[in-house]
């Protein structure tokens, strides 16, 4: 079962990116999704129009192997399979014993939370044009379901802070400053920028002024599916 997610997830991938895959197309479809296969959703998917047809000279081993050269037909659609990707991230993130990890962020451990965010983004599939808003959307998404209030572009101090997080019951909080760079060797700067927004528009003091009694400020670099993230000191 792992091994087939693996898989679906590098075409869903291949999709998003504007690329073609060759599936086989069941016309008489179990709905037995708890046992379906692989198979049935490619076949889902074209039937209700999600995916359409290829040219041939996209894929010429489709003809032959008696499968169907497929892609997204339009920006829209890709839109929605966006969406779809960030409601598979919510689900699968939410699965997991994030205990450990939810200590991390409360604890400053900024070396440790750059394994674990760059191992769960690894673990996603990608989206197709990284965009600075799907890592809010991802940031945000690694506190769902864990009892935690999470705000993303909210109003505190003098601007927007990108993601907070606060933990009512414990006055506690943390502000997540999210930056997009197009190369990895500028990771550490924009870190650097990230902590220095925080500190200019006051983001903490803004928080520390409503009662929260520990505020943690984090910037947090992603470069594709690397992610980099320093702690305010």
């Amino acid at each position: 079962m792992e091994n087939d997610r693996i898989q679906i997830n590098e075409k869903m991938e291949i999709l998003l990116s504007g690329g073609v895959i060759s599936e086989r197309i069941v016309e008489e479809m179990t709905y037995d999704f708890e046992h379906s296969s692989e198979d049935n959703l490619w076949s889902v998917l074209y039937l209700t129009g999600y995916l359409t047809r290829a040219a041939l000279e996209d894929t010429p081993e489709s003809a032959a192997s008696g499968k169907t050269a497929l892609r997204i037909p339009n920006e829209e659609v890709k839109t929605i399979f966006a969406e779809t990707v960030a409601k598979w991230f919510t689900d699968h993130v939410g699965e997991k014993d994030r205990t450990g990890f939810f200590q991390d962020w409360w604890n400053g451990n900024a070396d440790r939370l750059t394994k674990e965010v760059s191992d769960i983004l690894f673990d996603t599939i990608s989206y197709f044009d990284y965009k600075e808003d799907y890592y809010h959307a991802f940031v945000a998404g690694l506190f769902s379901r864990a009892g935690y209030e999470v705000s993303s572009n909210s109003e505190q101090g003098t601007g927007r802070a990108d993601v907070v997080v606060k933990d009512r019951r414990r006055r506690r909080t943390i502000i997540i400053e999210i930056k997009r760079c197009a190369s990895s060797s500028g990771m550490e700067e924009e870190c650097g920028r990230a902590l220095r927004q925080i500190r200019k528009r006051q983001y903490a003091q803004s928080l520390a002024g409503k009662g929260y009694e520990t505020v943690l400020c984090y910037g947090a670099v992603f470069c594709a599916k690397k992610c980099l993230i320093r702690a305010a000191g």
